[in-house]
């Protein structure tokens, strides 16, 4: 008996038995459901190192902002070396949670009459780590080997330490949706999503191959991006369950019975792509949606037809470039920022009581006591004010 094996939607090729399964929304991006043999392990790889990593790459600011975890549960992304103010390198951990170091944490001026230790940390530890760090050398430049002589000199550089809390910096950075061939990822998620919905035989037909093409190498045969890629700023119809939350992310098709097919890609419910799969009718009749909450990923579902929260007709429509509206965009992004704000703050708060349970002695599971309690609001209270009144406060 001969198994003839399934051919790849993109090139044509036939799919190994053995082959990783392909998720239609990135993981990147919250999606958890995923496909096998719909596109090859070489195009799967081709993709995910150029047009899914630009996709990935493009929202990272905003998945971070807002702590949005990927699909498989991994955290949000860490942005490093973020621009900071002045001589400041900035670690973005997920929720904006920062992490700053000094360009210029250690410096150490070796004179006549003396030296002098100039140290920038951000933490106790760190701190800790520079001192040490600043007395080994300067033990070996006048000729120390004993440690006891050496964690002297430690402790008296750390004697001196002036500490206080500064109120974190403004973070400044760009949210993009579509960095470098990121829409090649949008209509590949498309492709898939017919794929799955209509089998491999017919996402193979000719009348795909102009969308095949722009996918694998981003031409278009004569055609301009425009006549294939509408921006959308539609809000989205109303009725959409709320398990898929205010800003769902959704990959659809569409097709009439004697018209074209369309894609449809939609990121945080704030901005879509329409693409035109086909210009001439293919046989596909109905709609198909993937769609998913990026807030909570575990909140998504394949649907289709009248169960589909976009209907064949919405996703269809004939959109036109000038009908795009920034500022309908700009009102939706600024309703996420605003949560980012609010997911960030509370983060911190629960770090920085956590930080001083911690410093009190009180381990998970133990009962506070009141002088544990005390402590904790010492602790608790400098950063507070600094937050309060964006100034510098010295530690006591």
């Amino acid at each position: 008996m001969n198994n003839v094996l399934p051919l790849c939607i993109l090139c044509k090729e036939p799919i190994p038995t053995r082959t990783k399964p392909e998720h239609i929304l990135l993981n990147a991006l919250g999606g958890r459901k995923t496909v096998s043999k719909i596109i090859c392990p070489n195009c799967n790889h081709l993709m995910g190192i150029g047009p899914d990593n630009d996709l990935a790459e493009s929202t990272k600011y905003i998945r971070n902002m807002c702590n949005m975890t990927c699909g498989d549960g991994d955290p949000a992304p860490q942005i490093r070396g973020h621009r900071g103010p002045s001589d400041l390198n900035l670690n973005l951990n997920p929720g904006m949670q920062i992490k700053a170091a000094s360009k210029n944490a250690l410096e150490i001026s070796f004179e006549d009459d003396g030296v002098t230790v100039k140290i920038i940390a951000f933490s106790e530890q760190e701190a800790e780590r520079l001192a040490d760090a600043a007395a080994r050398k300067i033990a070996k430049w006048i000729g120390i080997r004993n440690g006891d002589d050496i964690a002297k000199m430690k402790a008296e550089i750390l004697e001196n330490r002036r500490s206080h809390y500064e109120p974190a910096p403004k973070i400044v950075g760009d949210i993009e949706f579509g960095k470098g061939e990121a829409v090649r990822s949008k209509a590949k998620a498309c492709l898939v999503l017919l794929g799955h919905a209509m089998g491999n035989e017919h996402a193979l037909s000719m009348k795909y191959d102009k969308i095949r093409s722009f996918v694998l190498d981003g031409k278009l045969s004569g055609y301009k991006p425009e006549d294939f890629v509408i921006l959308d700023s539609r809000p989205l119809p109303e009725g959409i369950p709320e398990k898929y939350g205010t800003h769902p992310n959704l990959v659809c098709v569409a097709g009439k019975e004697h018209g074209p097919v369309c894609g449809y890609f939609r990121l945080y419910g704030s901005i879509g792509w329409q693409l035109k799969l086909s210009c001439e009718p293919t046989g596909y009749e109905g709609v198909t949606c993937l769609v998913s909450n990026p807030f909570n990923p575990i909140s998504w579902d394949v649907l289709h037809n009248d169960h589909s929260p976009l209907s064949s007709r919405w996703v269809s429509k004939n959109l036109f470039a000038e009908e795009f509206d920034f500022g309908a965009v700009t009102t939706k992004l600024d309703e996420i920022v605003r949560y980012a704000g609010t997911v960030s703050k509370d983060l911190w708060l629960l770090n920085l009581v956590k930080q001083g349970l911690d410093e009190a002695g009180c381990k998970e599971g133990d009962v506070i006591t009141e002088e544990q309690l005390a402590h904790l609001a010492r602790f608790v209270s400098v950063p507070l004010v600094s937050l309060m009144t964006r100034k510098s406060v010295p530690k006591f």
